[in-house]
């Protein structure tokens, strides 16, 4: 029996196996990336209280504030499903839901977790970004590691 090839970091990140968890993973956020911009760009005062969570077998997810603005988004689903249709990503679009997550207005991704790096730890961040050939995930950990 042959011994399986190791695998390094830059050769698993780097894989368009849509097939594995990863790229799975990576299509979801660029999916759901792509939805929130259509999303921001079309309904602005909505989306600062509400982002799109899901969209999966023609079910679009929609996390919102609070009961206030459901009920804002109650009455405007018939125009909402309208408009959103005619987007390429969402012309499957068959339902919409929703649910309360409160405060998420507030609690931006870049600030949701409080960066705290060891010594150490920033420079195996730093020494991993350096043996990474994707220059926007080199750059990244390069930031990461400079946050100390």
């Amino acid at each position: 029996m042959k011994p399986i090839p190791e695998k390094t970091l830059d050769t698993i990140l780097n894989q368009q196996d849509s097939q594995s968890i990863l790229g799975f993973i990576q299509k979801k956020v660029l999916q759901l990336n792509q939805l929130n911009d259509i999303w921001q760009k079309s309904w602005p005062d909505l989306a600062q209280h509400s982002r799109i969570a899901n969209f999966r077998e023609g079910c679009l997810v929609i996390e919102v504030d609070n009961a206030a603005w459901v009920t804002r988004l109650r009455y405007l689903i018939p125009d909402l499903s309208k408009k959103l249709v005619k987007h390429t990503a969402l012309n499957s679009l068959k339902h919409i839901e929703w649910y309360i997550q409160p405060h998420s207005q507030t609690v931006s991704p870049r600030n949701r977790f409080a960066l705290v790096l060891s010594d150490h730890s920033a420079q195996l961040l730093k020494n991993t970004a350096l043996t990474i050939r994707m220059k926007q995930l080199q750059e990244a950990l390069i930031r990461l590691s400079e946050n100390n």
